[in-house]
């Protein structure tokens, strides 16, 4: 099928359009491609917080193992003491050291729970990145 045949006027209104898109476009592909060096400057500092976060995890797994090996140290603690002492007076011997793995474990899950957001927020941010990379 052939197009309309134009005038010249037409076909000029039209080149004027097609400038003024150019020069929007070309406008557009600036901030682009000022935008893309900000996006690696970011990338660049989310990796980074990234693997920063692998030490953190880290230190978090290994604070966990610690404490849980403590907890069991102070459960045979308290089974001996229950046994030796027939139960009286195990309660005023070991208060302290319970009331302070109390503290402590509430210290874990809190720091446990922040830890699971962060990792959450992460895993959905990169998940919409990896879609809108997918995407292109």
């Amino acid at each position: 099928m052939v197009g309309q045949v134009k005038d010249l006027e037409e076909i000029q209104s039209d080149h004027r359009k097609w400038e003024s898109d150019h020069s929007e476009w070309q406008a557009a592909i600036d901030k682009w491609r000022q935008d893309q060096k900000k996006f690696i400057e970011d990338l660049s500092r989310a990796r980074d917080a990234i693997d920063e976060y692998r030490f953190v995890l880290e230190t978090h797994a290994n604070a966990v193992a610690a404490h849980n090996s403590k907890l069991e140290t102070y459960n045979r603690s308290l089974k001996e003491s229950v046994e030796a002492l027939g139960g009286s007076g195990v309660q005023e011997s070991l208060i302290d050291i319970h009331l302070d793995n109390e503290a402590k474990h509430d210290r874990q899950r809190r720091l446990h729970e922040r830890i699971r957001q962060y990792h959450e927020t992460v895993k959905k941010a990169l998940a919409k990145l990896k879609a809108a990379a997918e995407a292109l």
